[in-house]
């Protein structure tokens, strides 16, 4: 929710601003106040023993439900549940997270830039990069589990323990078709359960544009476009998903599809058929496009005139992910084991 929304809500307390919002909610109020002694599960209605949220305000962790939170300063509320939240949170977040950001968090500096930003100008940040092995301790115990077993029989026994309980759950069955393909890519197992994932949740764009992903990272070409033709029928209208059938197909070795591809979004984009271009991914459909057809400089002529302009020598990081709703925040690493943001 933004703030505009909670705002048009009327809400006075968190607890009504939450109510009916998100869905499998459900809050335990004690001594029958609503922002009294207060509990707040979230999809939990099927377990026994159900684990309550947690909340982060500004990026502080609070223990138990925060009264003291004023509704009208809140300016942004985001949820996490499942496995997304124990990824990022460890334990602690085993019931799922409530984030909330209020307009105080967000104060400004003597020069009108926010902490980021001031880290930025200065060159250096004030935090050190976390090490793998501090990532790992947030990862989910399953995840924990399997990348600690040494054999196939091992990894196998620890997957089928969790798969009655995630089976359903997307983020789990991508994890698990990662850290078998990285492990053990060529028994039948790991081809079996890469099967099944194929066929899974294969009406969620986001699931099939991450198991695309993966097919990448493990060569498996073949699949890849398989999975970007449907994402292109899922998402007709966007010019990534042209883009990312096109760069498939070339990188599969099918390289004239690939140019056909190619050639109908540059038409497409010259009869404005695309309402949003963005110009990060326009300046890498550029490159593609140049170093496939060979083109050198002050060669472009026809159709893509204008639209293969010279570009100055520079380093470009292409960041992908599978969900374009997302909101995210990018830290650099530098050689003095240094973040910015």
């Amino acid at each position: 929710m933004d703030e505009s929304e909670i705002k048009s809500s009327g809400a006075t307390t968190l607890g009504n601003l939450l109510r009916g919002k998100v869905s499998g909610l459900s809050m335990l109020s004690f001594d029958n106040a609503i922002d009294g002694s207060t509990q707040i599960f979230l999809r939990q209605n099927g377990t026994n023993n159900p684990i309550p949220a947690v909340f982060e305000i500004d990026g502080i962790i609070a223990s138990g439900y925060p009264e003291f939170l004023d509704v009208t300063q809140i300016k942004r509320i985001a949820i996490l549940s499942g496995l997304s939240a124990v990824a990022k949170y460890g334990s602690v977040g085993a019931g799922g997270v409530i984030i909330i950001n209020t307009n105080l968090g967000n104060f400004s500096l003597s020069n009108n830039k926010t902490r980021g930003e001031e880290s930025l100008v200065k060159g250096t940040a004030n935090i050190s990069a976390i090490t793998e092995e501090e990532v790992r301790r947030n990862w989910p115990d399953f995840l924990q589990e399997l990348y600690r077993s040494k054999q196939l029989d091992e990894a196998r026994a620890i997957y089928d323990s969790y798969e009655s309980q995630y089976g359903t759950n997307p983020n789990f069955n991508i994890d698990a078709v990662n850290y078998f393909l990285e492990y053990w890519k060529q028994e039948s197992f790991t081809k079996d359960l890469l099967s099944i994932a194929l066929n899974r949740f294969n009406n969620g764009f986001n699931y099939i544009k991450a198991l695309a992903f993966l097919m990448d990272k493990y060569d498996n070409q073949n699949q890849s476009v398989q999975l970007y033709k449907q994402l292109l029928l899922f998402k007709s209208n966007s010019a990534e998903s042209y883009r990312d059938l096109a760069n498939a197909y070339v990188q599969n070795g099918q390289r004239e599809r690939g140019k056909n591809l190619y050639a109908r979004y540059f038409n497409l984009v010259q009869e404005g058929y695309f309402s949003e271009q963005p110009e990060a991914l326009q300046q890498v459909i550029n490159t593609e496009v140049a170093v496939l057809l060979e083109i050198k400089e002050n060669q472009t002529d026809g159709p893509l005139s204008g639209l293969l302009d010279k570009d100055e020598n520079k380093t470009r990081i292409l960041l992908e992910w599978n969900d374009d709703t997302a909101q995210l925040d990018f830290q650099f690493v530098g050689p003095n084991n240094g973040v910015s943001n």
